[in-house]
């Protein structure tokens, strides 16, 4: 309740009503892909189950180009192939039918949110202020950001979706252990 989650790059943004509701929360600057390869059930950008209310999506972006192909699921039975920017009110997947609880998608705060499937930037018509502010968190970019585009998310940016300092780190890694795996001048010495 009451968070702020910011700048985060991920599969998706998911509150269940199983291990209790959430409220309050605002998820501002986060890319949600909502598809994951070999994921078959639950493919959505951002879920809400029932009793999760009074959430704030600000300056997200949503979806897979290529692959988001719904942009809402609500009080409408799922399936397994949809790939979903928005889920709203449901129970856990297995617990039945399309009941849907109203009040997740009536106190839902969608402004400036970019999705893969209609395209565009949608915002809230009874908002006015279409300005999103570069962080809800930090006055300015963080030293140890680097050179690295800041913020690194948002509807607003070109490209939408940059590389964060610990993914460059991760990827470094990645090549790094690769390049070792690959050569042939490594062998192991026994003592």
């Amino acid at each position: 309740m009451m968070n702020l989650w910011e700048g985060n790059l991920l599969y998706k943004i998911y509150t269940d009503w199983l291990h209790g509701s959430a409220s309050h929360n605002t998820y501002f600057r986060n890319f949600a892909s909502g598809w994951q390869k070999g994921n078959i059930y639950g493919n959505n950008a951002f879920g809400a189950e029932k009793q999760n209310t009074y959430m704030n999506l600000l300056g997200n972006v949503f979806g897979t180009a290529g692959k988001s192909d719904t942009y809402e699921l609500f009080r409408t039975v799922r399936k397994n192939s949809e790939i979903t920017i928005y889920e709203l009110g449901y129970t856990s997947i297995g617990d039945g039918g399309p009941i849907g609880d109203a009040n997740v998608k009536t106190t839902l705060l969608r402004h400036g949110n970019y999705d893969y499937v209609t395209k565009k930037t949608n915002w809230d018509s009874t908002i006015g202020d279409h300005e999103l502010p570069s962080s809800y968190y930090l006055t300015a970019k963080p030293l140890w950001w680097g050179n690295l585009p800041w913020p690194p998310v948002g509807p607003d940016l070109n490209p939408k979706v940059a590389t964060l300092p610990a993914q460059s780190r991760f990827n470094s890694l990645q090549a790094a252990t690769s390049r070792r795996a690959s050569s042939p001048k490594l062998r192991v010495i026994a003592p």
